[in-house]
């Protein structure tokens, strides 16, 4: 699989439908790519980590010195571009493809994000510089922590369904602060398919978290949510954005993947609850 692959799938519209009996292969392998291309490889996160710098922003990683190849911001915009398309096709495109209850708000949020991100010029463009007094700015900050918002909310919704239908306690655990990297597949687990699907999101979800891609984004929202921001110094989070989005498609691809039904999902819930 190459980036020219991806833009071949992408092309042609009777692609990635579940409908296709070759769906199921294609999926792997197109994950397997991606899996590859952004979790378990530095180039294109060092590139964007610098690209960050170079705006004033402090981000301090750490990468690996073999993968020290320099990309031009187009040719970053369209490796993100068209792994974004073809991860959102595989959700958006297929009917019911993600149509948990559970995380139903996790869902419209990622649909809306993406839907404003694909139409949205001041989004979209990684080339102008934007003060901290324009709408520009503040359109890309809030599309930011909005799409973030969605490990959040993950974690929160696990921790209510463990607490109160495994472990049957009324007190959600609002005061302690949850962290999707150590919480969600623990919280989760009682609701994944079986022993083997709960290894295949712990294992996928270590390898997400402990990425380089990760670390930068959590470090850019902890910076943009905390941090004194120069008011004299012009940014563009663009690709942290399109980075971030990526994120979020490939965990609820996995969710899918490692999670009961929709139906054994409620039969679950409702034998917990009856159970004393």
């Amino acid at each position: 699989m190459t980036l020219n692959d991806l833009i071949k799938i992408n092309y042609d519209k009777s692609n990635l439908l579940e409908t296709n009996p070759n769906f199921d292969n294609q999926l792997v392998e197109i994950m397997q790519y991606v899996d590859s291309l952004i979790f378990q490889n530095d180039i294109i996160t060092k590139n964007i980590c610098e690209f960050l710098n170079e705006q004033s922003f402090q981000i301090n990683l750490s990468f690996n010195k073999t993968q020290n190849v320099s990309l031009t911001k187009l040719q970053i915009y369209n490796y993100l571009t068209n792994i974004k398309k073809t991860m959102a096709r595989i959700i958006f495109k297929n009917q019911d493809y993600f149509n948990f209850y559970i995380f139903k708000e996790v869902f419209e949020i990622t649909k809306y994000t993406y839907r404003k991100i694909k139409w949205s010029e001041e989004i979209l463009d990684f080339e102008i510089q934007h003060k901290i007094s324009s709408k520009e700015y503040h359109q890309q900050n809030e599309t930011f922590k909005y799409l973030f918002s969605v490990f959040d909310k993950l974690s929160y919704i696990a921790d209510h369904l463990y607490r109160k239908y495994l472990i049957k306690s009324n007190d959600d655990n609002q005061k302690e602060m949850l962290k999707f990297y150590q919480n969600f597949s623990h919280d989760i687990n009682f609701l994944t398919k079986d022993k083997d699907a709960y290894n295949k999101l712990k294992n996928n979800i270590d390898s997400i978290c402990f990425s380089s891609g990760w670390h930068l984004i959590r470090k850019l929202r902890n910076h943009i949510e905390h941090d004194f921001i120069n008011p004299l110094a012009e940014h563009n989070i663009a690709f942290a954005i399109d980075l971030l989005m990526i994120y979020v498609l490939r965990i609820i691809i996995l969710l899918k993947e490692t999670l009961m039904s929709e139906e054994e999902i409620k039969l679950t819930l409702n034998k917990l609850k009856e159970k004393k």
